[in-house]
């Protein structure tokens, strides 16, 4: 099948431009020329960029290589039965037995939906797009009543979160996974603007994501979602940037975060290229402070750091050594899942595969379940 991550198609666009420039040639300097000139010009483009393409698999069929390449939305739907953007935030649950709580949210068969929603907040000063999967419990008339789990899910730089869906297709596996346990929503906000290199901090100069992520985002969901408040049912995930991202806050703010995945992410910030001195302006400690594998391994053993499900494909050295170093320091403090994906490299189809895997872990550590630990290999899939 001539799809676009199928060298075959890559081969017929060859052939077809070697086809164009012998016409070319047989037609010389002439009017006539022009279509097949255009032709093979285009046809040259188009093989490149389905080499890359292939390469790295993100594009699986063209409707979404269409959709995403020309900014077609997404398929979502309306926002559901979303609470008044004047209603109070709901509070944590109380420690008295005696007082109300929301009912608990059960899994019922379905495939969950998409939803775009607008996360705003004043903390931050910042306002950016969202994409929302939400489990088919959401919908259930007979639970009005339930506050869901939430999963944030963080794209990289580059990236947005229209990826997830078109690159990862992660509201289908989520959707074939929503059968049992406790169903989460699924979040994934607009992680930066702009501003390349910002890894979810607050810059000295640049915007406050790190506010915007950890205060507006949890605010706006609160207001717009039947989520629970942010602590022992929220977590964060994220793939390269992302996942330092991921890793980074829940171990900044483990009041707020059960835990944390990184799919292919890193374990120190960036500082290249004056990057260090924008977000950091020379102070080491904060410098520090940024750094996961720092943070872990001077972690008190008397307290428990947030769980981590960690993320790499053997054929990344790279990766690899991040990945397994910045596990084996966790391991003293944390509940710690390592998945390597045997001959994945930093791409989307090592993603895709150890995708099923992080959304169950996720799905125990969001319903109060001890997650599961340890390493287990994952073949690569197309």
């Amino acid at each position: 099948m001539l799809a676009p991550n199928s060298m075959a198609t890559v081969v017929v666009l060859l052939v077809l431009g070697l086809a164009g420039l012998v016409t070319v040639a047989r037609l010389g300097w002439r009017p006539l020329a022009l279509p097949p000139a255009l032709a093979v010009v285009a046809s040259a483009v188009l093989a490149g960029a389905l080499w890359v393409n292939v390469t790295y698999d993100y594009y699986q069929s063209w409707s979404d290589a269409w959709a995403d390449i020309s900014g077609a939305p997404l398929p979502t739907e309306p926002l559901p039965r979303a609470l008044p953007s004047s209603a109070p935030l709901p509070a944590a649950p109380s420690a008295d037995p005696s007082s109300a709580t929301p009912a608990a949210p059960h899994a019922v068969p379905g495939r969950g939906r998409l939803v775009s929603m607008t996360l705003a907040g004043n903390a931050s000063g910042l306002s950016r797009p969202a994409v929302v999967w939400l489990p088919a419990a959401y919908d259930d008339p007979g639970q009005r009543a339930a506050r869901f789990p939430v999963l944030l899910l963080l794209h990289g730089d580059p990236g947005e979160p229209r990826g997830f869906v078109y690159g990862m297709h992660v509201d289908r596996v989520a959707g074939s996974l929503d059968r049992t346990g406790t169903p989460y929503v699924i979040v994934m906000p607009t992680v930066w603007q702009g501003w390349h290199g910002q890894q979810c901090l607050d810059g000295r100069r640049g915007p406050r994501d790190e506010t915007y992520l950890t205060t507006d985002v949890p605010q706006s969901l609160q207001r717009q979602l039947r989520v629970t408040p942010p602590g022992r049912s929220w977590a964060l995930a994220g793939l390269s940037e992302g996942g330092y991202c991921a890793v980074d806050l829940a171990l900044r703010h483990p009041d707020l975060f059960a835990g944390a995945a990184s799919l292919d992410g890193y374990y120190a910030p960036m500082t290249r290229g004056g990057l260090g001195w924008r977000l950091f302006g020379g102070d080491r400690r904060a410098q520090a402070a940024a750094t996961p594998l720092l943070t872990v391994q001077s972690w008190p053993t008397r307290s428990r750091a947030p769980a981590l499900w960690l993320m790499a494909g053997d054929a990344d050295a790279r990766d690899l050594t991040q990945a397994r170093t910045f596990a084996g320091a966790a391991a003293r403090v944390a509940q710690v899942r390592v998945v390597i994906v045997r001959g994945g490299n930093h791409t989307t189809p090592a993603w895709r595969t150890a995708l099923p895997d992080l959304l169950t872990w996720a799905r125990a550590l969001l319903g109060g379940r001890s997650p599961q630990t340890g390493q287990i290999t994952l073949p690569i899939q197309a």
